[in-house]
């Protein structure tokens, strides 16, 4: 029984010997982990600064500038540019060259806006601008009487109007506006003439445009008939409109519009 209690003796005294030893010799320790420290925000680079500039309109230099030409700077059409251009010039026949500095001219302009509006309301139209030039002599006032249908051949004699031009400037339906067109391009073919922008059948086919129209819509179909047509010798025109020839007319129509803006240009 004694040798037992020697042996666990010895035994107890080897492990603590052992314990000590290591503590001494920095035996390896195993720590706990530590936090992780929060991440730091990346700091973004600023977005780079985009200067956006934004477009002008290049500044209209009226200086020189007719009634008809500053409208068409401002994308006016060409029935009414030609009509701001003859009421100038019949001011400029009553009045003076006066009337061709900016001030007059703005005048005239809005003059010109208005007479359509009420042409296109009434088929008629005063024009009155008082004090349109003021000079030495006093003050020069500017009155005319409008009638539309005089008005229509005036322009197409002065600044050769075709069919197109008229039939828009009447503000008529796309449908009128496109028979006219065509027919017009018809009757050119058929006679070998140009037709268009003449006194003698521009008038006279934008009747038989808005009449064809009339009984198109009404029917499905229409004739047209244009005894005498065009200058001497005149011809007879007659053709026939159904369904197919609208559409063509229709898409002619806005073929010409979107390659060809109009143009008023002074007959030579």
């Amino acid at each position: 029984m004694q040798a037992v209690w020697i042996g666990l003796a010895a035994a107890l005294g080897a492990i603590i010997v052992v314990l000590i030893w290591r503590r001494k010799s920095g035996g390896d320790v195993i720590d706990a982990p530590r936090p992780s420290s929060p991440a730091r925000p990346v700091e973004s680079s600023p977005a780079p600064t985009v200067a956006v500039t934004t477009p002008t309109t290049p500044a209209i230099d009226e200086s020189d500038m007719t009634a008809g030409e500053l409208l068409r700077a401002k994308g006016g059409d060409a029935y009414l540019c030609a009509l701001a251009t003859w009421i100038e010039d019949r001011a400029l026949e009553d009045l003076g060259g006066d009337v061709a500095q900016p001030g007059p001219t703005r005048r005239v302009v809005d003059a010109a806006r208005q007479a359509l509006v009420d042409l296109r309301a009434q088929g008629r139209a005063t024009v009155t601008i008082p004090a349109l030039v003021v000079g030495a002599a006093g003050s020069g006032d500017f009155h005319r009487e409008l009638d539309f249908a005089a008005i229509d051949r005036a322009l197409v004699e002065d600044f050769e109007l075709g069919v197109r031009d008229v039939l828009r400037g009447h503000d008529e339906d796309i449908h009128v506006v496109a028979l006219g067109a065509h027919l017009m391009s018809e009757a050119r073919n058929l006679s070998g003439r140009e037709l268009d922008g003449q006194v003698e059948t521009v008038p006279r086919m934008a009747d038989a445009a808005r009449a064809a129209w009339a009984a198109f819509y009404q029917s499905g179909r229409a004739d047209v008939a244009l005894p005498n047509f065009g200058t001497a010798p005149g011809f007879d025109f007659r053709y026939a409109i159904d369904q197919q020839v609208m559409k063509t007319a229709l898409l002619a129509l806005d073929a010409i519009e979107k390659a060809n803006a109009g143009s008023v240009a002074r007959k030579s």
